[in-house]
Parts: structure tokens; C-alpha cells; sequence
């Protein structure tokens, strides 16, 4: 992160690490920032992965068992920065990868009652605590990138609703708590 960055705030998983920032250069100068320091600490471009329209640039470098993700946007005199740093060996491991080409959506249910989550038209019931302990118990939804619309309905309160962008590659989990509430985080 340049040390002149604004308006940082971040997030954090087991697999993933982001955060956003305002940056008062411009936009080639944040790309030759990043490309220069990356490459002088052994990431490397993965041009391929990478895209690009007018004011926007969306850069991938790996290394070793980490990726990272960084989308760069013209807001002149500035750039507004995303950066998403995941591990990839870490998430392969615990089985939090989606499929090539696809997303992935974890559910599950830390409560003591049963309830169920739509996904996009298609309902998923979860039992008291079913994958609440441990993500290996969790149910799994591989999904089609693009906007995907959630509605979770539990005992005693009104369905709640909430769409993600589930972009090619990333992993979500929607996690039921203990009080009825839940939480949605982008794990990967």
C-alpha cells in the first residue's frame, strides 16, 4: 500500500486478505508503482488473468501459493484501489476453491433451529448447526459468476435479503449465528 493512501479500510479470512484505499497519484503511476515493486519481490504478472477498459485495470500476480488481485480505478487527480491478497494452497486444502470458471457460496447454520437459504430461485435447507462447527461440514453451491440473489429465512424473523457478485474464482460464505443473525464474507 502506498504510504500516502486515504480512506483505508480492509478485511480478513482464513483465505483472504483485502483492502481499499484512495491513492493521490494517478492511475500509470499507481500501475508502474505496483508492477515495479511486485516484480522486484519475486510476483509475477499474469497478463492473461489480468483486464483492462478505460479508467480501469484489473491486475493479477501470483507467487508461490498466494495470488494477488488488485483493481486499479482513474478518479482523477486520484486512484481508488482494491487489493485482494488470497491463499490459494491454504483454501485448496481446506476444499474452498470453486470450480474453474465458477464461484463458490459455503452455507451454513451455527443456530439451534433449522433454516433455509435461497440461492438464486433454488432453497437450501440446513439443520440445527449443520456446519457450524467446521466449513468441511458446511453445504456447498458452486455458482455461475454474476449477480446472485440470497434470501435467508429463519424461525421468528423476517426473511433478509442480500446479493453478491459472485465474480469467476471467489468463494463466499453465508454463516447463520448462534442469535438467528448471520454473516456474509467473501472468503476467497
Amino acid at each position: 500500500m502506498p504510504n500516502n493512501a486515504t480512506d483505508v479500510e480492509g478485511s480478513r479470512s482464513l483465505y483472504r486478505v483485502a483492502v481499499t484505499a484512495v491513492v493521490p497519484m494517478t492511475l500509470a503511476e499507481v500501475l508502474r508503482l505496483y508492477r515495479e515493486e511486485l516484480a522486484a519481490t519475486d510476483w509475477e504478472e499474469d497478463k492473461a488473468a489480468g483486464t483492462h477498459t478505460i479508467g480501469k485495470f484489473t491486475l493479477v500476480f501470483n507467487r508461490q501459493e498466494e495470488s494477488l488481485v488488485l483493481t486499479l480505478e482513474r478518479d482523477e487527480p486520484q486512484t481508488r484501489l482494491a487489493a485482494a491478497l488470497r491463499s490459494r494452497g491454504r483454501a485448496e486444502r481446506a476444499g474452498m476453491l470453486p470450480e474453474k470458471g465458477k464461484a463458490l457460496l459455503v452455507l451454513a447454520n451455527a443456530s439451534d433451529d433449522k433454516v433455509t437459504i435461497d440461492v438464486g430461485g433454488t432453497a437450501y435447507s440446513l439443520a440445527p448447526g449443520e456446519g457450524g462447527d467446521s466449513p468441511k461440514t458446511a453445504k456447498r453451491v458452486t455458482l455461475e459468476p454474476g449477480s446472485v440473489k440470497l434470501t435467508i429465512k429463519t424461525p421468528n424473523e423476517d426473511a433478509q435479503a442480500e446479493t453478491i457478485d459472485a465474480e469467476t474464482g471467489t468463494t463466499w460464505a453465508l454463516v447463520v449465528t448462534p442469535t438467528g443473525g448471520y454473516l456474509l464474507t467473501q472468503w476467497y
